[in-house]
């Protein structure tokens, strides 16, 4: 749970500061932004990817923790938390979504000529179980596509073309791939 809270409020402060916020340096240059941050909840970043984390974290904390609650910041002090910051961004960027990607997402799902059975599809970016960027992917089909004796075949046709799509357009997210009826789908 650390961990998706130490995202999110990376995520906000992120937000904040790429909005233009950086008058106000206690929106993003404040130590709450880093809490819940433990190097262990990021096994799967290689090992010099976790220490730079780690002293990025380190040094936006001492940045942020220089910076009174009624004062702004020095300029160098904005100058080392801005670093720091973009530090961090640069290693967790693909845990942390933005509107391009969930757009780029969409074009590249729109671009795939799905099969007939396929009605349309929903999608949905995200962190997984573990933790790990992913994006959910609903193919909605027709009722009857369960009947058809190829169905299996044309279901991982359709699984194999997303991965495919989504791994040639630079999506780095894992994609979960999952079929709904269109019925099943209206009462949701």
């Amino acid at each position: 749970m650390a961990k998706l809270e130490f995202l999110n409020h990376l995520r906000t402060a992120r937000n904040l500061f790429a909005h233009g916020v950086r008058a106000d340096n206690s929106t993003w240059l404040s130590p709450s932004v880093v809490r819940g941050f433990s190097e262990q909840d990021f096994p799967e970043l290689p090992p010099d990817q976790r220490q730079a984390l780690q002293q990025s974290v380190r040094k936006f904390s001492e940045a942020a923790g220089r910076v009174g609650h009624e004062e702004s910041a020095s300029p160098e002090e904005r100058d080392e938390g801005v670093a720091a910051f973009q530090q961090m961004l640069s290693i967790l960027g693909p845990y942390l979504q933005t509107a391009a990607e969930a757009e780029l997402t969409r074009q590249v799902l729109k671009s795939i000529r799905f099969p007939e059975p396929v009605v349309t599809w929903e999608y949905r970016l995200g962190e997984d179980s573990t933790g790990k960027p992913a994006v959910w992917v609903w193919v909605i089909v027709d009722d009857a596509a369960a009947e058809r004796p190829d169905f299996f075949e044309t279901t991982q046709k359709i699984r194999d073309a997303i991965h495919v799509a989504l791994g040639q357009a630079g999506i780095e997210r894992w994609p979960y791939v999952r079929f709904r009826g269109a019925r099943e789908q209206v009462q949701l």
